[in-house]
C-alpha cells in the first residue's frame, strides 16, 4: 500500500460539489503503526509526507515522496489535528485491489 497524499477538507456549508476551502490537515502531526517499510518509498521524511500537501501522481508506490508498506498486517494512520473541528470530506490517494492489497474502514473513528 502506498499514501501519495491525504487532506482533510473544510467546505463551505452545503459546498459538496465545490473545491474544498482549506487543507486543515496541512502539517498536521500523524502516527502510522506500523512504519511504514518498503523500501522503494521509505524514508526519513514519511513522518511528513502525510500531512505535506504534496501530491504524487503516477507509480507513486516507488515514489519516495509518499510512503508505503510491504506486509500483510492491518495498518492504523492517525492525523492529529490539534482539535476538534468539522470535516465535511477526507481525501487521500492509495492503491490496492491487487498484488493481495487490501484496504478496511472497519476500525475508522468517526468521533
Amino acid at each position: 500500500m502506498g499514501a501519495g497524499h491525504g487532506t482533510f477538507a473544510d467546505r463551505t456549508p452545503g459546498g459538496s460539489d465545490r473545491a474544498p476551502s482549506e487543507n486543515i490537515a496541512l502539517g498536521a502531526s500523524d502516527a502510522m503503526e506500523p512504519a511504514p517499510n518498503y523500501r522503494l518509498c521509505s524514508d526519513p521524511g514519511d513522518a511528513k509526507q502525510l500531512t505535506d500537501g504534496v501530491y504524487t501522481d503516477g507509480f507513486f508506490w516507488a515514489q519516495k515522496s509518499t510512503v508505503g508498506y510491504q506486509e500483510k498486517t492491518p495498518t492504523t494512520v492517525t492525523i492529529d489535528l490539534g482539535e476538534a473541528k468539522p470535516i465535511r470530506g477526507l481525501s487521500y490517494h492509495t492503491a490496492g485491489g491487487f498484488a493481495d492489497v487490501h484496504w478496511s474502514n472497519e476500525n475508522v473513528d468517526r468521533t
